[in-house]
């Protein structure tokens, strides 16, 4: 259990990596307006495209992490003295597998996210803890249709994609 669990009801995650204690983490949504120049050189907004979000996570995983109710014991259990060490290979196959995973913040959980980018601070005095700062981006996934060959005709194809003919002028269909 980490001390995020004393202020949040649920522990905050990066797929199964538990933070122990978060520094800092955002989520942006942002959305993108289409700009189409008229006359005049105005521009004219006639859609709106919603971009995935992104998020940032600055945390810390200790070697010795607050247990309610734990003991060494098991803490020797759970992995040992490097459980910062644990966390950092497991962040770095968690972006090596590039599959999506579940991203618990205090605020919310998020669905299908992947890491951009990983990077780790240690010096002297955090020799036992692992403070990371990682990006994330959400990946949107679209379904996909199933084209069957028999309900698709040649007949079907020709007829959307050759114009009709009438005096010369091409009409669409």
């Amino acid at each position: 259990m980490s001390i995020t669990q004393l202020f949040y009801i649920e522990e905050t995650k990066i797929g199964s990596v538990t933070i122990d204690a978060v520094i800092s983490e955002s989520a942006t949504s942002k959305a993108t307006l289409t700009k189409n120049p008229v006359e005049k050189g105005a521009d004219t907004t006639d859609h709106i495209r919603i971009e995935p979000m992104t998020f940032t996570s600055r945390g810390i995983v200790s070697d010795t992490p607050v247990q309610i109710g734990g003991s060494l014991v098991n803490l020797v259990k759970n992995g040992g003295f490097r459980i910062s060490q644990q966390a950092w290979d497991k962040l770095l196959i968690l972006q090596a597998k590039r599959e999506p995973f579940e991203l618990v913040q205090g605020l919310k959980s998020y669905e299908n996210i992947v890491i951009e980018q990983l990077t780790y601070t240690q010096d002297a005095s955090t020799n036992n803890v692992l403070i990371f700062d990682c990006t994330m981006s959400e990946i949107v996934l679209v379904g996909q249709d199933e084209v069957n060959a028999q309900t698709v005709t040649e007949k079907d194809t020709y007829d959307r994609t050759t114009p009709l003919v009438d005096l010369g002028r091409k009409i669409f269909g």
